[in-house]
């Protein structure tokens, strides 16, 4: 399974901060054939130009009421039937990264190459949103089309369907098993009627399509139906219940605000969706934003029998979009949503948590993973400073948090910002002050650098009282130019924010 489509991008951020193109040159061809893999016809089954996650651990959000497998909540269709707007928000920016990266080298014709699939890609990205509901959404791979779910039959394991049954919209069927206990049994069902196409057609599903889980199955249909004339179980008694039901791909979840994080996407859509993002009844709840508005009936912040918890992961993403697009004021206050249910959470239990009740607070799932602690990153770009090397400190834009004094000590070097000013002091005793609204900006510590220290000395176990001074040759070489030849502004503008 292939890794998801952020390699190039996090190659880039790497270049950002040390600016070695020797760096790039060795990763580029990798990275490049890395891109070219994602769109090989193995993972782009109906052609299009877009792929499919092939499982839902590769990235997805596979806790969704969409895809959310052996959850009595959720519908569990198959992902490799779906297109994504993650997936395609992802190779975006992956397309943009490997163009920037292009550019450094010198390549025209490999950017050139990118740009043309990057092209294509949004206007996948585009076909995905729905101006009615404001928001993109998941859509069948084989008819682009965004189904609604909709039951058309239910009954005993050994009960039929004979009638012919027309459906409301041509989809893909959910098969549904309910019964008997963890033991999964030797389920099949198979299916006549007529296709997508007008044609008719059959379809047979063994056991091994249906995921089970503690006495529930579910499997999806590979074929596009337009109408049923005969469906039948088999290998089930009277004592399970079966339900067919057509996919929903028009419910939302949080992966569906990834297209933020591109510029393939308009200002009035942006708007429609911080809209979303801020609307109590839906995303802008007290303590963060939950991976499923409050409004869907698989809603539940304690993410017991539903879709509901704060993700760490998904909300930094999704706020690092706002900030790209401008949206500082609504990215530092979801920022200090999440930040109170952590500290919450590391005032109560000393941990942090992998997931956060969004209505209380309450940490939720694993305790101390990587996932559930403060995002620094996310902090830095509302912080409006960082120190990309030792000795100089970026300035990158305002302090988002409006009124509130705050200082970053950070190799040695204190930033205090606040409302009327910048005040940097260096380890040297060096200080500068900057306005508040100084605009983006490299600052370097005037003073004269400390002198180098000795060479390191170890003992010679021969005769303990005669230091052995490590050979020059020995020590880690360190190909990276010296501060004072590196450009003075490098280009952050990948993962980091842009400077002009």
């Amino acid at each position: 399974v292939l890794a998801p489509p952020l390699l190039a991008t996090l190659a880039y951020t790497v270049y950002e901060y040390t600016q070695r193109d020797g760096f790039l040159r060795d990763t580029f061809d990798g990275l490049l054939a890395f891109f070219r893999r994602w769109l090989q016809p193995d993972l782009d089954q109906d052609g299009d130009g877009l792929p499919e996650w092939s499982r839902p651990e590769q990235g997805a959000f596979g806790d969704s009421p969409t895809l959310a497998r052996s959850r009595r909540w959720a519908q569990g269709a198959n992902i490799n039937t779906i297109e994504a707007p993650d997936l395609a928000a992802y190779l975006l920016r992956e397309a943009a990264s490997l163009i920037q990266i292009a550019q450094v080298l010198g390549d025209q014709g490999v950017a050139d190459e990118v740009a043309l699939r990057r092209d294509a890609l949004r206007e996948h990205l585009q076909a995905m949103w729905n101006p009615e509901t404001g928001a993109f959404h998941y859509r069948d791979r084989d008819t682009d089309a965004v189904p609604l779910g909709e039951i058309i039959f239910e009954g005993k394991g050994d009960q039929p369907l004979r009638d012919r049954t027309p459906l409301p919209h041509a989809s893909r069927l959910i098969l549904r098993v309910i019964g008997g206990m963890s033991h999964k049994p030797r389920v099949g069902c198979t299916i006549e009627g007529v296709n997508g196409n007008g044609q008719p057609t059959h379809e047979t599903l063994d056991a091994n399509a249906f995921d089970w889980y503690r006495g529930m199955g579910s499997a999806t249909t590979r074929t596009v139906w337009r109408e049923i004339t005969d469906l039948k179980f088999d290998g089930l008694s009277r004592v399970y219940t079966v339900q067919v039901s057509t996919v929903d791909l028009s419910r939302h979840d949080q992966s569906l605000f990834v297209p933020l994080w591109t510029d393939a996407v308009t200002p009035e859509q942006v708007e429609q969706m911080v809209a979303m993002l801020t609307d109590p009844a839906r995303y802008g709840r007290e303590y963060g934003i939950p991976a499923c508005p409050a409004n869907d009936p698989a809603y539940d912040p304690t993410q017991q029998n539903g879709c509901g918890a704060v993700w760490p992961r998904w909300t930094t993403l999704i706020a690092w979009g706002l900030l790209d697009h401008g949206y500082r004021r609504e990215a530092a206050m979801l920022f200090e949503r999440l930040l109170n249910a952590q500290i919450r959470s590391l005032t109560t239990e000393q941990v942090f948590r992998a997931l956060y009740n969004p209505d209380t607070g309450e940490g939720l799932g694993d305790s101390d993973v990587l996932e559930g602690v403060v995002s620094l990153g996310w902090f830095a770009r509302l912080f409006g400073a960082f120190v990309p090397r030792s000795g100089c400190v970026m300035i990158t834009g305002p302090l988002a948090f409006e009124g509130q004094p705050m200082v970053w000590t950070q190799h040695g070097i204190r930033i205090e910002r606040s409302p009327d000013s910048t005040a940097i002091r260096f380890a040297s005793g060096h200080s500068v002050t900057l306005p508040p609204d100084a605009g983006a900006q490299l600052i370097c510590d005037e003073q004269p650098a400390a002198a180098e220290p000795p060479p390191l000395a170890r003992t010679d176990p021969a005769d303990p009282g005669t230091p052995n001074v490590e050979p020059e040759s020995a020590l880690p070489v360190d190909d990276a130019e010296p501060d004072d030849e590196q450009p003075a502004l490098p280009p952050y503008d990948g993962l980091l924010p842009d400077v002009d």
